[in-house]
């Protein structure tokens, strides 16, 4: 299957080039869309430049739902999609921002700016910095799941207690 656009719609087209269905826009420009799934699952990932991820079913082109992402407003470029399937993980890469979806809640995790883009091998963000607009700084930093945050911060903690007050603002 082969999906083209012509910023109004989306066309759906077979191997040879047929066409199966037709997905609307909206008015919404898609900056990068991404096929993923089995035979029998098989949806249809489209970012557009309102900030938005939309899922269709490939098969039918039925919408399936969509959630909030980050985006550069004004702005169009190219959007690339790591999917990280054992972790329920969308990695999006739109220009030097890097996106993180929850594919079981459907819900942006987190959003990181300067970011060159995610590296599955050792699992960490490469990130730029600058100190001034001529001097710009190449980093990493891992990406820590959330029971490895809590054993840092236990670890960092020892045997003290957080307040009652920092419980309550955060929830804990």
């Amino acid at each position: 299957m082969l999906a083209i656009t012509d910023n109004s719609n989306i066309y759906l087209l077979d191997r040879e080039g047929e066409l199966l269905n037709t997905i609307p826009c909206n008015g919404l420009v898609p900056q990068g869309f991404v096929f993923h799934g089995d035979e029998n699952n098989n949806i249809l990932y489209v970012a557009y430049n309102n900030g938005s991820l939309w899922r269709y079913n490939a098969s039918t082109g039925e919408y399936v739902g969509n959630c909030e992402i980050e985006t550069y407003e004004g702005y169009v470029f190219d959007t690339t999609f790591e999917f990280d399937d054992e972790n329920n993980t969308i990695y999006i890469q739109t220009g030097m921002l890097t996106d993180i979806v929850d594919t079981q809640d459907w819900i942006e995790l987190a959003f990181i700016e300067d970011c060159l883009g995610h590296h599955a091998g050792s699992d960490r963000f490469f990130t730029t910095s600058y100190k001034s607009q001529s001097e710009c700084h190449l980093g990493y930093f891992h990406h820590y799941t959330l029971q490895e945050l809590k054993d840092m911060g236990n670890e960092t903690l020892g045997d003290q207690q957080i307040s009652q007050a920092v419980r309550d603002m955060y929830g804990i």
